[in-house]
């Protein structure tokens, strides 16, 4: 005899699952002319207004008192994110896992990469002060002034360091080449669209420690 079919169950009450993004454009129908410069603009806009990871003051501080407690995870407080102007810097990211709430973490990491390539956006969407603000975020570390103080002779000269608020200790703070590498192109891409000549020192030190 074949197996009785499995009785019938009540839905689930998973309540209302209707979501809040959905595309721009239909399937039907080309895209505006504008479409491309609609996307950056909309992009940017989260990125500085409403995505959370350009910090406020307090945001800096809550930040750093976490990874001094081990933490390079973690939730933050609605005053502590944006909107901001960059002068606090910007996290690395979101971090992939998500909470029961929905929630998904942060990651603390100031990254030096991370924010010349926003610097570099930001840049050429027009937004200067910010662009200006993230680029001074990364060449006014202390660890580069304090390198600045030592000359070229010192190995870690023009290096520019891969995490900004991890390492506290000048002989334990991390280099790699490809994230300096991004650091200067975006710097690089920066200048070019807002015709400065503020980091080209910096550039140019960055560029001789590679090859050296």
């Amino acid at each position: 005899t074949g197996a009785s079919p499995p009785p019938e169950t009540e839905a689930p009450p998973f309540g209302d699952l209707s979501s809040p993004v959905a595309p721009a454009y239909g399937r039907s129908g080309g895209l505006p002319k504008d479409a491309e410069a609609l996307a950056l603009a909309r992009g940017l806009g989260w990125l500085r207004d409403t995505s959370g990871l350009l910090l406020t003051r307090e945001g800096a501080v809550a930040v750093q008192g976490l990874i001094s407690a081990g933490q390079w995870k973690g939730h933050l407080q609605p005053d502590h994110l944006g909107p901001a102007d960059g002068a606090c810097g910007v996290l690395e990211g979101v971090a992939s896992s998500i909470g029961p709430d929905g929630r998904q973490p942060y990651s603390l990491l100031l990254r030096s990469d991370c924010n010349a390539q926003v610097a570099m956006a930001m840049a050429w969407a027009g937004d200067r002060q910010v662009a200006t603000n993230l680029l001074r975020v990364v060449f006014a570390s202390p660890f580069l002034q304090a390198m600045e103080a030592e000359g070229p002779t010192h190995p870690c000269y023009g290096h520019i360091p891969w995490a900004l608020n991890v390492y506290t200790d000048p002989c334990e703070v991390k280099f790699y080449g490809d994230d300096n590498a991004r650091i200067l192109l975006g710097t690089l891409s920066a200048a070019a669209a807002m015709q400065t000549a503020e980091w080209d020192r910096h550039v140019v030190r960055g560029l001789f420690a590679l090859l050296r």
